[in-house]
Parts: structure tokens; C-alpha cells; sequence
């Protein structure tokens, strides 16, 4: 593909396609097989360390980079560790260490959080994002900038 000579930055429409891996290889995320994402630089719709990747690509260029946690989804912060009453649960919910589970907080956001440890009297979960302390790899084909 022959470059025009127009780069991404913040406020540009970008069609891309991307695979996120943790550093051992498992695939988090792939669209390659699948409809490219269309996001706009500087809204939020990416972490800001992606973001930071498509900065300054162009129309056909592909980059793959490990990113460490402060550029990634940062690392785990304790305070978003909290034990909960079993009976928060409902009763015929089975629940098991390493389960992912919907909650709403009570701003009334949809949040997920992860059981750590399920007590008789409690359950530990964890709301810091999955990725949270770990490198990832972070491959990207930018398709076209509108």
C-alpha cells in the first residue's frame, strides 16, 4: 500500500485491526479473523498506552510492542479488593474462586470483579481490571485513517 503521507493523532478516525496477548501468549483479544475495530483517537475508547501505539502510524503499517502494566491497565490497587457477605450472593448462585461476575456499583455502573476467596461468612472480590500488574503484546494493522 503506497502512504499518503497522513499519520494518526489524537481526533483521527482509525479502522484497525488488533490481537492483545498476556506476555505468555494466551490471546486475549483478536479481530484479525473478524470486522477491524473503528475507534477516534482521544476519546477514551482505547487505554492510553494502546492509543500511544497507533500515534504516528499510517494506512498499512503494523506494529507489534510489549507494553508493561503503567502502559497497559496499570497495576492492582488494593483498595479495589473488597470482602463481601456470602449473603450478598444469592443462595442458589454457585460460586467459585477465579469466577467473573457482574455486579452493579452503587453509582449504578456495571463492573466486573473476580472472586478471590470464598469464605463461610464472606467472599473476597477482586474489581481491579484482569490484566491489572501484567505485560501484554499488543499487535496492530492500521487499515485506514478517515
Amino acid at each position: 500500500m503506497v502512504s499518503t503521507g497522513k499519520v494518526a493523532q489524537t481526533g483521527s478516525t482509525v479502522i484497525v485491526h488488533c490481537r492483545l496477548a498476556s506476555a505468555e501468549g494466551i490471546i486475549l483479544e483478536d479481530t484479525f479473523d473478524e470486522e477491524p475495530l473503528t475507534l477516534t483517537l482521544g476519546q477514551g475508547e482505547l487505554i492510553a498506552g494502546l492509543e500511544q501505539v497507533l500515534l504516528g502510524m499510517a494506512a498499512g503499517e503494523e506494529k507489534t510492542v510489549e507494553l508493561g502494566p503503567e502502559q497497559a491497565f496499570g497495576m492492582p490497587d488494593l483498595e479495589r479488593i473488597m470482602d463481601m457477605d456470602r449473603e450478598e450472593f444469592p443462595a442458589e448462585m454457585a460460586i467459585e474462586k477465579g469466577q467473573i461476575i457482574g455486579f452493579t456499583s452503587p453509582s449504578g455502573e456495571d463492573v466486573a470483579g473476580m472472586i478471590r476467596e470464598i469464605g463461610e461468612s464472606s467472599v473476597t472480590v477482586d474489581f481491579n481490571h484482569p490484566l491489572a500488574g501484567k505485560d501484554i503484546i499488543f499487535d496492530v494493522k492500521l487499515i485506514s485513517i478517515e
